[in-house]
Protein backbone atom coordinates (compact mmCIF):
# COMPACT_ATOMS: atom_id res chain seq x y z
CA UNK A 1 0.00 0.00 0.00
CA UNK A 2 1.36 3.22 -0.97
CA UNK A 3 2.25 5.91 1.24
CA UNK A 4 -0.13 8.71 2.11
CA UNK A 5 1.22 11.63 0.50
CA UNK A 6 1.90 14.58 3.12
CA UNK A 7 1.40 18.24 2.22
CA UNK A 8 4.29 20.72 4.13
CA UNK A 9 2.94 23.93 4.89
CA UNK A 10 5.85 26.12 6.44
CA UNK A 11 5.26 28.68 8.59
CA UNK A 12 5.26 32.51 8.24
CA UNK A 13 8.32 34.29 9.97
CA UNK A 14 6.52 35.54 12.70
CA UNK A 15 5.03 32.41 13.95
CA UNK A 16 8.48 30.36 13.48
CA UNK A 17 10.07 29.06 16.51
CA UNK A 18 12.97 29.70 17.83
CA UNK A 19 14.55 31.12 14.67
CA UNK A 20 11.27 33.61 14.06
CA UNK A 21 11.65 37.41 13.33
CA UNK A 22 10.92 38.46 16.57
CA UNK A 23 13.81 35.74 18.19
CA UNK A 24 16.36 36.61 16.10
CA UNK A 25 16.98 40.19 16.55
CA UNK A 26 18.38 38.45 20.46
CA UNK A 27 21.09 36.81 18.20
CA UNK A 28 21.94 39.79 15.76
CA UNK A 29 21.10 38.01 13.35
CA UNK A 30 17.69 40.48 12.06
CA UNK A 31 17.81 42.90 8.78
CA UNK A 32 15.24 44.31 7.24
CA UNK A 33 16.91 44.13 3.89
CA UNK A 34 16.88 40.52 4.12
CA UNK A 35 14.90 38.45 1.84
CA UNK A 36 13.33 34.77 1.65
CA UNK A 37 16.95 33.37 0.16
CA UNK A 38 19.30 34.92 2.64
CA UNK A 39 16.31 34.01 5.28
CA UNK A 40 16.96 30.34 3.70
CA UNK A 41 20.54 30.59 3.83
CA UNK A 42 20.65 31.41 7.69
CA UNK A 43 18.94 28.32 8.43
CA UNK A 44 20.68 26.15 6.01
CA UNK A 45 23.92 27.60 7.63
CA UNK A 46 22.47 26.64 11.71
CA UNK A 47 20.99 22.85 10.35
CA UNK A 48 24.62 21.79 9.08
CA UNK A 49 26.08 23.14 12.35
CA UNK A 50 23.20 21.25 14.08
CA UNK A 51 24.35 17.98 11.78
CA UNK A 52 28.12 18.35 12.58
CA UNK A 53 27.44 18.52 16.07
CA UNK A 54 25.26 15.93 15.82
CA UNK A 55 28.19 13.46 14.28
CA UNK A 56 30.65 14.87 16.73
CA UNK A 57 28.41 13.79 19.58
CA UNK A 58 27.89 10.34 17.49
CA UNK A 59 31.79 10.21 17.06
CA UNK A 60 32.27 10.40 20.65
CA UNK A 61 29.75 7.97 21.86
CA UNK A 62 32.26 5.65 19.11
CA UNK A 63 35.26 6.68 20.96
CA UNK A 64 34.07 5.94 24.24
CA UNK A 65 32.45 2.92 23.79
CA UNK A 66 36.01 2.00 21.98
CA UNK A 67 37.64 2.64 24.80
CA UNK A 68 35.31 0.65 27.32
CA UNK A 69 35.98 -2.34 25.17
CA UNK A 70 39.45 -1.55 25.23
CA UNK A 71 39.77 -1.57 28.73
CA UNK A 72 37.57 -4.61 29.32
CA UNK A 73 39.73 -6.48 27.32
CA UNK A 74 43.23 -5.28 29.08
CA UNK A 75 41.44 -6.32 32.38
CA UNK A 76 40.38 -9.69 31.21
CA UNK A 77 44.15 -10.00 29.64
CA UNK A 78 45.37 -8.39 33.36
CA UNK A 79 42.66 -11.06 35.50
CA UNK A 80 43.73 -13.73 33.18
CA UNK A 81 47.69 -13.61 33.99
CA UNK A 82 46.92 -12.93 37.67
CA UNK A 83 44.68 -15.94 37.81
CA UNK A 84 47.61 -17.86 36.21
CA UNK A 85 50.48 -16.68 38.54
CA UNK A 86 48.06 -17.35 41.29
CA UNK A 87 47.77 -20.87 40.54
CA UNK A 88 51.47 -21.42 39.82
CA UNK A 89 52.06 -19.95 43.43
CA UNK A 90 49.34 -22.08 45.46
CA UNK A 91 49.42 -25.34 42.92
CA UNK A 92 52.58 -25.24 41.34
CA UNK A 93 54.07 -25.13 37.98
CA UNK A 94 53.47 -28.05 36.01
CA UNK A 95 54.61 -26.98 32.86
CA UNK A 96 58.17 -26.36 34.42
CA UNK A 97 58.01 -29.64 36.33
CA UNK A 98 57.50 -31.69 33.11
CA UNK A 99 60.15 -29.80 30.92
CA UNK A 100 62.78 -30.27 34.80
CA UNK A 101 61.32 -34.12 34.26
CA UNK A 102 61.71 -34.42 30.46
CA UNK A 103 62.40 -38.05 29.50
CA UNK A 104 61.77 -39.29 33.18
CA UNK A 105 57.74 -40.44 32.58
CA UNK A 106 58.14 -42.42 36.11
CA UNK A 107 59.02 -39.14 38.13
CA UNK A 108 56.66 -36.89 35.98
CA UNK A 109 54.00 -38.87 36.85
CA UNK A 110 54.89 -39.69 40.82
CA UNK A 111 55.93 -35.81 41.52
CA UNK A 112 53.23 -34.23 38.93
CA UNK A 113 50.72 -33.04 41.84
CA UNK A 114 53.27 -31.64 43.80
CA UNK A 115 55.37 -28.10 44.18
CA UNK A 116 58.80 -27.74 43.82
CA UNK A 117 59.73 -27.43 47.04
CA UNK A 118 57.85 -30.87 48.02
CA UNK A 119 59.82 -32.42 44.41
CA UNK A 120 62.85 -31.21 46.41
CA UNK A 121 62.45 -33.11 49.75
CA UNK A 122 61.06 -35.97 48.54
CA UNK A 123 64.19 -36.67 46.25
CA UNK A 124 66.18 -35.81 49.39
CA UNK A 125 64.82 -38.34 51.44
CA UNK A 126 65.13 -40.57 48.57
CA UNK A 127 68.43 -40.29 47.90
CA UNK A 128 69.70 -40.00 51.70
CA UNK A 129 71.45 -43.29 51.65
CA UNK A 130 73.06 -42.81 48.35
CA UNK A 131 74.57 -39.28 48.84
CA UNK A 132 75.81 -40.74 52.09
CA UNK A 133 77.49 -43.41 50.20
CA UNK A 134 78.59 -41.05 47.74
CA UNK A 135 80.20 -38.88 50.80
CA UNK A 136 82.34 -42.35 52.36
CA UNK A 137 83.36 -43.27 48.54
CA UNK A 138 84.54 -39.56 47.57
CA UNK A 139 86.81 -39.60 51.17
CA UNK A 140 87.82 -43.08 50.34
CA UNK A 141 89.23 -41.79 47.01
CA UNK A 142 90.76 -38.45 48.25
CA UNK A 143 92.46 -40.42 51.23
CA UNK A 144 93.68 -43.48 48.87
CA UNK A 145 94.83 -40.56 46.44
CA UNK A 146 96.79 -38.68 49.00
CA UNK A 147 98.57 -41.80 50.42
CA UNK A 148 99.43 -43.04 46.56
CA UNK A 149 100.91 -39.34 45.99
CA UNK A 150 103.11 -39.86 48.98
CA UNK A 151 103.99 -43.39 47.66
CA UNK A 152 104.97 -41.48 44.29
CA UNK A 153 106.84 -38.93 45.57
CA UNK A 154 108.93 -41.93 48.22
CA UNK A 155 109.75 -43.58 44.97
CA UNK A 156 111.01 -40.27 42.83
CA UNK A 157 113.34 -39.64 45.74
CA UNK A 158 114.70 -43.49 45.93
CA UNK A 159 115.12 -43.29 41.95
CA UNK A 160 116.94 -39.97 42.08
CA UNK A 161 118.94 -41.43 45.06
CA UNK A 162 119.96 -44.73 42.94
CA UNK A 163 120.71 -42.13 39.76
CA UNK A 164 122.45 -39.70 40.81
CA UNK A 165 124.52 -41.22 44.16
CA UNK A 166 128.18 -40.11 43.81
CA UNK A 167 128.45 -38.40 40.50
CA UNK A 168 131.50 -37.88 38.68
CA UNK A 169 131.41 -35.49 36.09
CA UNK A 170 133.65 -36.24 33.38
CA UNK A 171 136.15 -33.48 31.53
CA UNK A 172 134.02 -34.17 27.99
CA UNK A 173 130.90 -33.30 29.54
CA UNK A 174 132.07 -29.89 30.97
CA UNK A 175 133.13 -29.47 26.96
CA UNK A 176 130.29 -30.63 25.80
CA UNK A 177 128.01 -28.25 27.88
CA UNK A 178 129.82 -25.22 26.78
CA UNK A 179 129.77 -26.29 23.41
CA UNK A 180 126.41 -26.29 23.53
CA UNK A 181 126.13 -22.93 25.12
CA UNK A 182 128.10 -21.92 22.48
CA UNK A 183 125.85 -23.55 19.62
CA UNK A 184 122.49 -21.91 21.24
CA UNK A 185 124.32 -18.55 21.07
CA UNK A 186 125.39 -19.61 17.43
CA UNK A 187 121.73 -19.69 16.55
CA UNK A 188 120.20 -16.82 18.28
CA UNK A 189 123.02 -14.98 16.16
CA UNK A 190 122.07 -16.31 13.07
CA UNK A 191 118.75 -15.57 14.03
CA UNK A 192 119.49 -12.58 14.57
CA UNK A 193 121.62 -12.00 11.20
CA UNK A 194 118.68 -13.72 9.38
CA UNK A 195 115.80 -11.35 10.43
CA UNK A 196 118.30 -7.92 9.49
CA UNK A 197 119.22 -9.81 6.42
CA UNK A 198 115.29 -9.57 5.81
CA UNK A 199 114.72 -6.50 6.31
CA UNK A 200 117.40 -5.14 4.59
CA UNK A 201 116.27 -7.07 1.72
CA UNK A 202 113.07 -5.81 1.86
CA UNK A 203 114.07 -2.11 1.73
CA UNK A 204 116.09 -2.72 -1.25
CA UNK A 205 112.99 -4.46 -2.98
CA UNK A 206 111.01 -1.07 -2.13
CA UNK A 207 113.23 1.02 -3.26
CA UNK A 208 113.65 -0.96 -6.58
CA UNK A 209 110.11 -0.79 -7.13
CA UNK A 210 109.65 3.16 -6.66
CA UNK A 211 113.41 3.59 -8.85
CA UNK A 212 110.96 3.76 -11.77
CA UNK A 213 109.35 7.27 -10.43
CA UNK A 214 113.00 8.76 -10.49
CA UNK A 215 113.21 9.19 -14.02
CA UNK A 216 110.42 10.82 -15.09
CA UNK A 217 111.01 13.71 -11.88
CA UNK A 218 114.84 14.16 -12.67
CA UNK A 219 113.66 14.72 -16.21
CA UNK A 220 110.89 17.29 -15.13
CA UNK A 221 113.60 18.59 -12.66
CA UNK A 222 115.42 19.04 -15.97
CA UNK A 223 113.38 20.47 -17.95
CA UNK A 224 112.11 23.36 -15.67
CA UNK A 225 116.28 24.40 -15.23
CA UNK A 226 116.33 24.59 -18.99
CA UNK A 227 112.92 26.78 -19.43
CA UNK A 228 114.27 29.12 -16.64
CA UNK A 229 117.74 29.63 -18.03
CA UNK A 230 116.02 30.39 -21.47
CA UNK A 231 113.84 32.70 -19.84
CA UNK A 232 116.99 34.33 -18.25
CA UNK A 233 118.57 34.94 -21.48
CA UNK A 234 115.64 36.23 -23.28
CA UNK A 235 114.81 39.02 -20.32
CA UNK A 236 119.10 39.73 -20.07
CA UNK A 237 118.95 40.20 -24.07
CA UNK A 238 115.74 42.54 -23.90
CA UNK A 239 117.23 44.90 -20.98
CA UNK A 240 120.84 45.11 -22.64
CA UNK A 241 119.65 48.17 -25.21
CA UNK A 242 117.51 49.71 -22.71
CA UNK A 243 120.58 49.71 -20.60
CA UNK A 244 122.73 51.24 -23.24
CA UNK A 245 120.04 54.01 -23.82
CA UNK A 246 119.24 54.88 -20.31
CA UNK A 247 120.99 58.19 -19.90
CA UNK A 248 119.47 59.75 -22.87
CA UNK A 249 116.32 58.24 -22.15
CA UNK A 250 116.86 59.27 -18.71
CA UNK A 251 117.39 63.19 -19.65
CA UNK A 252 114.82 62.84 -22.14
CA UNK A 253 112.03 62.15 -19.21
CA UNK A 254 113.93 65.01 -17.31
CA UNK A 255 112.90 67.51 -20.31
CA UNK A 256 109.61 66.49 -20.52
CA UNK A 257 109.29 66.67 -16.86
CA UNK A 258 110.34 69.82 -17.18
CA UNK A 259 107.96 70.99 -20.11
CA UNK A 260 104.70 69.59 -17.99
CA UNK A 261 105.88 71.20 -14.48
CA UNK A 262 105.61 74.81 -16.62
CA UNK A 263 102.79 73.82 -18.63
CA UNK A 264 101.19 72.84 -15.30
CA UNK A 265 102.35 76.01 -13.33
CA UNK A 266 101.09 78.67 -16.12
CA UNK A 267 97.77 76.55 -16.41
CA UNK A 268 97.17 76.94 -12.57
CA UNK A 269 98.53 80.54 -12.55
CA UNK A 270 95.55 81.17 -15.12
CA UNK A 271 92.83 79.74 -13.28
CA UNK A 272 93.71 81.36 -10.05
CA UNK A 273 93.14 84.48 -12.13
CA UNK A 274 90.23 83.91 -13.39
CA UNK A 275 89.05 82.43 -9.67
CA UNK A 276 89.74 86.19 -8.72
CA UNK A 277 87.49 87.61 -11.64
CA UNK A 278 84.75 85.24 -10.74
CA UNK A 279 85.22 86.63 -6.63
CA UNK A 280 85.34 89.90 -8.05
CA UNK A 281 82.18 90.19 -10.21
CA UNK A 282 80.08 86.97 -8.18
CA UNK A 283 76.77 88.27 -8.00
CA UNK A 284 77.02 89.20 -12.16
CA UNK A 285 78.34 85.68 -13.04
CA UNK A 286 75.10 83.98 -10.99
CA UNK A 287 72.76 85.65 -13.27
CA UNK A 288 74.41 84.44 -16.08
CA UNK A 289 74.79 80.82 -15.27
CA UNK A 290 71.92 77.97 -15.55
CA UNK A 291 70.29 76.35 -12.35
CA UNK A 292 70.79 73.43 -14.03
CA UNK A 293 74.47 73.99 -14.89
CA UNK A 294 77.55 71.55 -13.61
CA UNK A 295 79.33 74.94 -13.11
CA UNK A 296 79.42 76.08 -9.73
CA UNK A 297 80.83 79.38 -8.57
CA UNK A 298 81.49 78.80 -4.99
CA UNK A 299 84.61 79.34 -4.41
CA UNK A 300 84.38 76.95 -1.20
CA UNK A 301 83.70 74.15 -3.22
CA UNK A 302 86.79 73.84 -5.19
CA UNK A 303 89.37 71.40 -4.28
CA UNK A 304 92.59 73.16 -2.83
CA UNK A 305 94.65 70.13 -2.73
CA UNK A 306 98.20 70.03 -4.07
CA UNK A 307 99.62 67.25 -5.82
CA UNK A 308 101.86 66.43 -3.16
CA UNK A 309 98.82 66.30 -0.89
CA UNK A 310 97.25 63.92 -3.32
CA UNK A 311 99.91 61.37 -2.90
CA UNK A 312 99.86 61.77 0.78
CA UNK A 313 96.21 61.22 1.07
CA UNK A 314 96.40 57.85 -1.49
CA UNK A 315 99.80 57.19 0.89
CA UNK A 316 97.53 57.21 4.41
CA UNK A 317 95.03 55.23 2.94
CA UNK A 318 97.81 52.08 2.21
CA UNK A 319 99.26 53.01 5.43
CA UNK A 320 95.38 53.09 7.59
CA UNK A 321 95.31 50.13 5.89
CA UNK A 322 98.20 48.17 7.00
CA UNK A 323 97.80 49.92 10.34
CA UNK A 324 94.17 47.78 10.25
CA UNK A 325 95.51 44.78 9.15
CA UNK A 326 98.40 45.00 11.84
CA UNK A 327 95.56 45.64 14.79
CA UNK A 328 93.82 42.47 13.67
CA UNK A 329 96.74 40.47 13.51
CA UNK A 330 98.43 41.57 17.11
CA UNK A 331 94.75 42.51 18.75
CA UNK A 332 95.41 46.10 19.80
CA UNK A 333 92.72 48.60 19.92
CA UNK A 334 95.00 51.43 19.08
CA UNK A 335 97.74 51.80 16.85
CA UNK A 336 100.02 53.39 19.64
CA UNK A 337 99.95 49.59 21.02
CA UNK A 338 101.22 48.01 17.95
CA UNK A 339 104.85 48.79 18.44
CA UNK A 340 105.14 47.29 21.74
CA UNK A 341 102.66 44.08 21.03
CA UNK A 342 105.08 43.44 17.84
CA UNK A 343 107.81 44.02 19.97
CA UNK A 344 106.66 41.63 22.51
CA UNK A 345 105.96 38.62 20.00
CA UNK A 346 109.31 39.00 18.55
CA UNK A 347 110.57 38.50 21.58
CA UNK A 348 108.17 35.59 22.47
CA UNK A 349 108.85 34.23 19.55
CA UNK A 350 112.62 34.07 19.93
CA UNK A 351 112.32 32.37 23.68
CA UNK A 352 109.63 29.86 21.80
CA UNK A 353 112.52 29.29 19.05
CA UNK A 354 115.26 28.46 21.95
CA UNK A 355 112.91 26.58 23.47
CA UNK A 356 112.01 24.65 20.51
CA UNK A 357 116.13 24.36 19.92
CA UNK A 358 116.47 22.76 23.35
CA UNK A 359 113.56 20.41 23.50
CA UNK A 360 114.91 19.30 19.97
CA UNK A 361 118.09 18.78 21.37
CA UNK A 362 116.81 16.76 24.75
CA UNK A 363 114.86 14.48 21.98
CA UNK A 364 117.82 13.28 19.94
CA UNK A 365 119.67 12.61 23.48
CA UNK A 366 116.58 10.93 24.48
CA UNK A 367 116.33 8.54 20.85
CA UNK A 368 119.75 8.28 21.44
CA UNK A 369 119.46 6.92 24.77
CA UNK A 370 116.41 5.07 24.47
CA UNK A 371 118.28 3.34 20.82
CA UNK A 372 121.06 2.49 23.50
CA UNK A 373 118.82 1.19 25.88
CA UNK A 374 117.06 -1.00 23.51
CA UNK A 375 120.35 -2.30 22.10
CA UNK A 376 121.35 -3.26 25.59
CA UNK A 377 118.18 -4.86 26.16
CA UNK A 378 118.60 -7.04 23.19
CA UNK A 379 121.55 -8.13 24.41
CA UNK A 380 120.85 -8.78 27.70
CA UNK A 381 117.99 -10.49 26.66
CA UNK A 382 120.02 -12.97 24.31
CA UNK A 383 122.63 -13.13 26.80
CA UNK A 384 123.23 -16.90 28.29
CA UNK A 385 125.75 -16.51 30.52
CA UNK A 386 125.99 -17.58 34.14
CA UNK A 387 126.18 -14.48 35.51
CA UNK A 388 122.61 -13.41 33.55
CA UNK A 389 120.84 -15.88 34.63
CA UNK A 390 122.10 -15.88 38.29
CA UNK A 391 121.11 -12.39 38.00
CA UNK A 392 117.29 -13.12 36.84
CA UNK A 393 117.02 -15.35 39.63
CA UNK A 394 118.35 -13.18 42.24
CA UNK A 395 115.89 -10.69 40.68
CA UNK A 396 113.19 -13.35 40.83
CA UNK A 397 113.94 -14.37 44.26
CA UNK A 398 114.38 -10.34 45.63
CA UNK A 399 110.55 -9.61 43.97
CA UNK A 400 109.07 -12.92 45.51
CA UNK A 401 110.42 -11.59 48.80
CA UNK A 402 109.16 -8.01 48.21
CA UNK A 403 105.38 -9.42 47.30
CA UNK A 404 105.68 -11.59 50.52
CA UNK A 405 106.04 -8.32 52.53
CA UNK A 406 103.89 -6.57 51.05
CA UNK A 407 101.34 -8.91 51.94
CA UNK A 408 102.57 -9.17 55.37
CA UNK A 409 102.26 -5.08 55.80
CA UNK A 410 98.86 -5.67 54.46
CA UNK A 411 98.31 -7.88 57.13
CA UNK A 412 99.73 -5.77 60.07
CA UNK A 413 97.76 -2.75 58.65
CA UNK A 414 94.50 -4.92 59.00
CA UNK A 415 95.18 -6.19 62.09
CA UNK A 416 96.54 -2.95 63.47
CA UNK A 417 92.99 -1.33 61.82
CA UNK A 418 91.03 -4.23 63.96
CA UNK A 419 93.00 -3.51 66.54
CA UNK A 420 91.80 0.61 66.77
CA UNK A 421 88.51 -0.81 66.05
CA UNK A 422 88.96 -2.73 69.69
CA UNK A 423 90.01 -0.14 71.35
CA UNK A 424 88.26 2.33 70.75
CA UNK A 425 85.09 0.06 71.65
CA UNK A 426 86.70 -0.62 74.81
CA UNK A 427 87.40 2.87 75.37
CA UNK A 428 83.37 3.75 74.70
CA UNK A 429 82.62 1.06 76.99
CA UNK A 430 84.88 2.36 80.01
CA UNK A 431 84.00 5.86 79.30
CA UNK A 432 80.55 5.11 79.97
CA UNK A 433 81.18 3.35 83.04
CA UNK A 434 82.70 6.12 84.14
CA UNK A 435 79.96 8.59 82.96
CA UNK A 436 77.34 6.52 84.91
CA UNK A 437 80.26 6.61 87.85
CA UNK A 438 81.07 10.01 87.82
CA UNK A 439 79.68 11.52 91.21
CA UNK A 440 81.46 8.93 93.17
CA UNK A 441 84.10 10.10 95.35
CA UNK A 442 82.83 13.77 95.13
CA UNK A 443 80.80 13.99 98.66
CA UNK A 444 77.37 12.94 96.72
CA UNK A 445 77.12 9.55 98.55
CA UNK A 446 78.94 9.66 101.99
CA UNK A 447 77.07 6.70 103.68
CA UNK A 448 74.35 4.14 102.67
CA UNK A 449 70.73 5.08 103.44
CA UNK A 450 69.47 2.13 105.19
CA UNK A 451 65.64 3.06 105.31
CA UNK A 452 64.77 4.22 102.01
CA UNK A 453 61.21 6.07 101.18
CA UNK A 454 61.00 3.83 97.89
CA UNK A 455 60.86 0.17 98.28
CA UNK A 456 62.91 -0.68 95.61
CA UNK A 457 66.61 0.23 97.19
CA UNK A 458 68.24 0.78 93.58
CA UNK A 459 66.32 4.12 93.49
CA UNK A 460 68.51 5.41 95.60
CA UNK A 461 71.63 5.05 93.99
CA UNK A 462 73.92 8.22 93.42
CA UNK A 463 73.36 7.77 89.62
CA UNK A 464 69.70 7.83 89.67
CA UNK A 465 69.61 10.95 92.12
CA UNK A 466 68.66 13.80 89.69
CA UNK A 467 68.21 16.12 92.19
CA UNK A 468 72.03 16.39 92.82
CA UNK A 469 74.26 19.39 91.18
CA UNK A 470 76.50 17.74 87.99
CA UNK A 471 79.59 18.57 90.06
CA UNK A 472 82.01 16.69 87.22
CA UNK A 473 80.28 17.02 83.51
CA UNK A 474 80.68 14.33 81.54
CA UNK A 475 83.86 13.44 79.96
CA UNK A 476 84.29 13.94 75.73
CA UNK A 477 84.41 11.09 73.84
CA UNK A 478 87.61 8.99 73.36
CA UNK A 479 90.03 11.20 74.61
CA UNK A 480 93.01 9.89 77.19
CA UNK A 481 94.65 6.44 77.35
CA UNK A 482 93.00 3.36 77.91
CA UNK A 483 95.33 2.27 80.79
CA UNK A 484 94.02 5.94 82.40
CA UNK A 485 89.53 4.45 81.52
CA UNK A 486 90.62 1.21 83.50
CA UNK A 487 92.36 2.16 86.34
CA UNK A 488 89.88 5.00 86.93
CA UNK A 489 86.82 2.71 86.34
CA UNK A 490 88.69 0.53 88.37
CA UNK A 491 88.84 2.70 91.66
CA UNK A 492 85.30 4.43 91.33
CA UNK A 493 83.83 0.73 91.30
CA UNK A 494 85.88 -0.28 94.26
CA UNK A 495 85.07 2.93 95.97
CA UNK A 496 81.18 2.45 95.38
CA UNK A 497 81.35 -1.41 96.53
CA UNK A 498 83.04 -0.19 99.43
CA UNK A 499 79.85 1.75 100.41
CA UNK A 500 77.78 -0.97 100.01
CA UNK A 501 79.87 -3.85 101.39
CA UNK A 502 78.79 -3.43 104.94
CA UNK A 503 75.24 -3.50 104.70
CA UNK A 504 73.23 -5.86 106.49
CA UNK A 505 71.02 -7.90 104.32
CA UNK A 506 67.05 -8.71 104.90
CA UNK A 507 65.68 -12.60 104.65
CA UNK A 508 64.41 -11.88 101.28
CA UNK A 509 67.18 -10.22 99.83
CA UNK A 510 69.72 -13.56 101.42
CA UNK A 511 67.01 -15.59 99.28
CA UNK A 512 67.54 -13.84 96.13
CA UNK A 513 71.17 -13.48 96.77
CA UNK A 514 71.35 -17.49 97.24
CA UNK A 515 69.47 -17.91 94.14
CA UNK A 516 71.43 -15.88 91.96
CA UNK A 517 74.28 -17.53 93.49
CA UNK A 518 73.45 -20.99 92.66
CA UNK A 519 71.95 -19.97 89.26
CA UNK A 520 75.20 -18.92 88.46
CA UNK A 521 76.75 -22.31 89.67
CA UNK A 522 74.62 -24.09 87.65
CA UNK A 523 75.69 -22.26 84.30
CA UNK A 524 79.29 -22.69 84.95
CA UNK A 525 78.59 -26.57 85.99
CA UNK A 526 76.48 -26.81 82.46
CA UNK A 527 79.36 -24.90 80.51
CA UNK A 528 82.13 -27.06 82.30
CA UNK A 529 80.27 -30.79 82.06
CA UNK A 530 80.03 -29.58 77.94
CA UNK A 531 83.34 -28.81 77.80
CA UNK A 532 84.74 -32.13 79.64
CA UNK A 533 82.34 -34.18 77.29
CA UNK A 534 84.03 -32.50 74.52
CA UNK A 535 87.58 -33.52 76.15
CA UNK A 536 86.02 -37.13 76.57
CA UNK A 537 85.25 -37.46 73.43
CA UNK A 538 88.43 -36.28 71.71
CA UNK A 539 90.08 -38.71 74.25
CA UNK A 540 88.07 -41.63 73.33
CA UNK A 541 88.70 -40.84 69.41
CA UNK A 542 92.46 -41.45 69.98
CA UNK A 543 91.97 -44.51 72.66
CA UNK A 544 91.94 -48.11 70.59
CA UNK A 545 90.81 -50.56 73.21
CA UNK A 546 92.34 -53.91 72.98
CA UNK A 547 88.89 -55.86 73.16
CA UNK A 548 87.89 -58.35 70.43
CA UNK A 549 84.55 -57.80 71.63
CA UNK A 550 84.25 -53.94 71.40
CA UNK A 551 84.72 -52.05 68.21
CA UNK A 552 86.34 -49.72 67.46
CA UNK A 553 85.71 -46.38 65.53
CA UNK A 554 87.15 -47.41 62.24
CA UNK A 555 84.69 -50.82 62.39
CA UNK A 556 82.06 -49.26 63.35
CA UNK A 557 82.59 -46.80 60.53
CA UNK A 558 83.43 -49.70 57.75
CA UNK A 559 80.29 -51.74 59.43
CA UNK A 560 77.92 -49.41 58.67
CA UNK A 561 78.92 -48.61 55.06
CA UNK A 562 78.32 -52.12 54.82
CA UNK A 563 74.96 -51.93 55.62
CA UNK A 564 74.00 -48.96 53.39
CA UNK A 565 75.41 -50.50 50.29
CA UNK A 566 73.25 -53.54 51.47
CA UNK A 567 70.23 -51.37 51.79
CA UNK A 568 70.85 -49.60 48.10
CA UNK A 569 71.57 -52.84 46.57
CA UNK A 570 67.72 -54.10 48.31
CA UNK A 571 66.15 -50.92 46.65
CA UNK A 572 67.13 -51.08 43.46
Amino acid sequence: MAAKEEYFNPKTGENHGIFGYKYLKFHRMRDPKWTAGDKMIQYVGITKIYDRDRKLQALKTIMARKNKQQYTRRVNKMLKDDTGYLNVANVGDAQRIKNIFQGHFEMQRAYHPLMIENIVEKIDQRTFAKRKALDALVHRFKTLSAAYEKELIKVSELQDRTKFMDPQELYEEIEAKSYELELRHCGTRIRTADAINRAYNEIIRTMLKDSIYYDPVLNALQEDLTEQHRFINKIRNTGIPTMKNVQSLQQEFEDIDRKTSKELTDRFNALMEHREVLNANNRRVKTLVRRDSDFDVNPSRYDRDTRSMADLKIQMEEIEKILKQLKNATSCGKPKEIYPRVKQQIRDSEKMKKNLEKREHQRSITQIEADIAEMCHDELANDFTPDEIRRIENYRLVEKKINAEKIKQKELLENKSDLKDARNMLKSAFQHILDVLRNVDNGVVNSFKSESANPDSLLDLPYFDFNQVMKNPPPKLLEGDLLVFISKAKTKISNLMNIYRDVELTSKQDILNLKYQSNILEEYNKQNMKSMKDIGKSIMEDIVIDDPNVYSRKQIKAISANIVENNMKRED
